[in-house]
């Protein structure tokens, strides 16, 4: 599996858009900056979604009536929890999954988990903006 992920690597690196990163004076700078830019935009949600736990931000608007606030939490535990039971558990036999014709039915499962949660995030999160302020 790794030859496979080596060979695709190569390959990604000879296409025009790898060489332009590798050669560009500009590309590569831009790519990080939008990179870093993703970073601080999450780490803002991180931050406002704290500061609104604690009081500070939004004091007018009770979380108890935020009914997608707790979906989001709770799927975002859960995806915890499935992470670490990923990393934990099944992802300590992964060298013998070279061997099989496909990832175990565990891996697999905590796929579409992981999925299914990370969805559920998003939809809950997008759906706290329609409803905040229509109480």
């Amino acid at each position: 599996m790794s030859s496979a992920i080596f060979r695709l690597c190569e390959w990604l690196e000879a296409t025009p858009l790898g060489v332009m990163v590798r050669e560009s004076l500009w590309v590569f700078p831009i790519l990080v900056a939008i990179h870093i830019m993703g970073l601080i935009f999450s780490a803002g949600i991180v931050v406002w979604l704290d500061l609104r736990l604690l009081g500070v931000s939004m004091p007018g608007v009770p979380v108890s009536t935020v009914y997608y606030f707790f979906a989001k939490m709770g799927a975002l535990l859960l995806a915890a929890l499935n992470a670490f039971i990923y990393h934990a558990h099944i992802e300590r036999r992964i060298a013998l999954w070279d061997r099989s014709p496909g990832p175990p039915l565990a891996a697999r499962l905590a796929g579409i988990i992981s999925i299914l949660l990370w969805t559920t995030v998003i939809m809950a999160g997008r759906m706290m903006a329609y409803t905040l302020y229509s109480r």
